[in-house]
């Protein structure tokens, strides 16, 4: 598994168009063979800026599979024209996940 990183950040005033254009591009983001899901994070701080992270099986799946498909063409574009700068992605590989337990908490009382 493979997880894109995306910083975004959209012209002020079209945060509401680009979460509604991202509604639908989603949609065609998890049709793309190798796509495992996504989320899209909302900055509290920022009001445009976003974070994207999207899971896929195989870095191929991303880069080539989407990024380069005639798919991303049509539906990336309508988001990332209201985009500043244009986005720049990362892809990163699991490294350490940690889970939370009860066994790991400090017991207070």
């Amino acid at each position: 598994m493979v997880l894109e990183v995306a910083v975004l950040y959209v012209e002020q005033g079209q945060e509401d168009k680009f979460e509604n254009d991202f509604k639908v591009a989603g949609q065609y983001i998890s049709s793309v063979k190798g796509y495992l899901n996504h989320s899209l994070q909302k900055c509290i701080e920022q009001v445009n800026k976003y974070l994207l992270l999207v899971e896929w099986e195989k870095i191929t799946d991303h880069i080539i599979g989407f990024r380069q498909s005639e798919l991303m063409k049509t539906v990336g574009n309508s988001c990332i024209i209201i985009m500043i700068p244009f986005p720049l992605w990362n892809t990163l590989n699991l490294f350490l996940t940690t889970k939370l337990t009860i066994k790991n908490l400090p017991l207070i009382f």
